[in-house]
């Protein structure tokens, strides 16, 4: 009798083997179904057609960059997980070191810190205004947009 007891226990350690299992296997596809792209975004009425993620980089961080003859102007999307996945992944630093950049460019330079905003029709709606304004979304937010149009990939964003 008690050695059944014993395997009785068994029994329920190797059902909850195969839930973990089941878990582990699930997972990654799961994962990956709810992730999406990062991706650089302009005005489908803009003559910027591409930047490189070096200029990318120093746009964001208030440097001033011209295509045909006129300044950029960068758009922070600071929605907690798209701006923290930026970050991390184009500018790679944490929000602490990226405000410490941006305060010590705007000081020395002059020029003013680019518009931020957490509302995505504010950003879409501002885009939309400026042909040459520039900024990063998911992918399932950029295709969603009418008037925007993709110019670059930035990676993969959690949704």
């Amino acid at each position: 009798m008690r050695l059944m007891t014993r395997f009785a226990g068994l029994g329920t350690l190797v059902r909850l083997a195969l839930v973990m299992t089941g878990f582990l296997v699930t997972g990654p596809a799961t994962a990956q179904s709810e992730t999406s792209r990062l991706v650089l975004v302009v005005s489908s009425n803009s003559p910027i057609v591409a930047l490189a993620p070096s200029e990318v980089r120093r746009l964001f961080l208030g440097v001033p960059h011209e295509v045909a003859g006129r300044g950029i102007s960068p758009l922070r999307y600071t929605q907690a997980q798209t701006q923290e996945v930026f970050l991390q992944k184009v500018m790679f630093m944490s929000l602490q070191a990226y405000e410490r950049q941006i305060v010590s460019q705007t000081f020395r330079s002059g020029h003013t810190r680019p518009f931020e905003t957490t509302d995505l029709a504010s950003l879409t709606e501002s885009l939309l205004a400026n042909p040459m304004a520039v900024s990063y979304l998911p992918e399932s937010d950029a295709l969603k947009a009418p008037g925007l149009k993709i110019i670059g990939d930035l990676g993969h964003v959690g949704s």
